[in-house]
């Protein structure tokens, strides 16, 4: 560990709310929605799954490891992402090319882009061609520990800017490459992580948690900083304004409330619940 994280108490707070976009960027929040995760029964750390023999026994031993039961399981397969066509039996029959899964979001203020998958391609109910999208690499937030407060605060994009290299400095140590992507900063590659690296963030006043995993921590002069990643997936509700063109654009409040955003999401959530639940 270095020597940050392990003065970070395992539960934070954060001096403001989280969010994973630039300031700059006036973006609905309610646009952005976070699907809550459910326990898995199988954990990783550092590569290897919970359950293997103890270090210095026979790697030959049997490891033990129950699924639990699934409870109010049903056959019934909920809606695939898009792009998928399963049978009835769950088997792939068809699938879009790769290319129509994955679109590009341009963020105004900044003109940088966000390379997402489509998990949802829906209509409004006036319409409209709306898309649920996720980014394709993992999303990241910089946070600067207050040490007087012993809380972590977010900063501000003339800070981020001069902080940059030394983040990506840091990702890279990680084998991670840093992306400055449109609404929220991303990190292309993989990592591991073990229980000591996890955080919670307290992230409103209403006592609200946020989990996730604290990648890495690094030093700018007296002042240290942790990037951090929830565990929640990040979702962005797009809607195409041009048919002409085909840019998106994020939806709007009175959007959100429409009833083809709400059962997009409700099948997305159903499909991540089959599919934790082991389907």
């Amino acid at each position: 560990m270095d020597a940050l994280a392990t003065r970070i108490a395992p539960r934070m707070h954060l001096t403001s709310s989280v969010s994973f976009y630039g300031t700059k960027t006036e973006l609905n929040s309610r646009a952005l929605v976070r699907i809550p995760r459910r326990k898995s029964w199988v954990v990783l750390v550092s590569g290897k799954q919970r359950g293997f023999p103890e270090q210095g026994k026979s790697r030959r031993a049997k490891a033990v490891v129950e699924e639990p039961p699934r409870k109010n399981w049903s056959p019934t397969i909920p809606n695939p992402p898009a792009g998928f066509i399963l049978n009835d039996a769950g088997e792939v029959v068809l699938v879009a090319p790769a290319n129509k899964r994955v679109v590009d979001m341009i963020d105004p203020e900044t003109g940088r882009s966000l390379e997402c998958s489509v998990r949802r391609a829906f209509l409004s109910s006036s319409g409209l061609q709306c898309l649920l999208l996720s980014p394709l690499d993992t999303p990241l937030q910089i946070l600067k520990y207050d040490e007087e407060n012993e809380a972590l605060r977010e900063i501000s994009d003339d800070e981020l800017e001069e902080l940059i290299p030394t983040a990506e400095y840091a990702l890279a140590k990680k084998r991670l490459h840093f992306v400055f992507s449109g609404y929220c900063l991303t990190a292309r590659g993989c990592f591991c992580f073990t229980d000591n690296d996890v955080l919670e963030l307290e992230t409103g006043t209403d006592g609200s948690i946020t989990e996730g995993v604290e990648i890495t921590s690094f030093q700018v002069g007296i002042s240290e900083f942790v990037v951090f990643t929830p565990f929640d997936p990040l979702l962005f509700v797009a809607c195409k304004q041009d048919e002409s063109t085909g840019a998106l654009t994020v939806a709007d409040e009175d959007l959100m409330n429409d009833l083809g955003v709400v059962n997009a999401m409700k099948d997305e959530a159903e499909f991540q619940q089959f599919v934790e639940g082991g389907g």
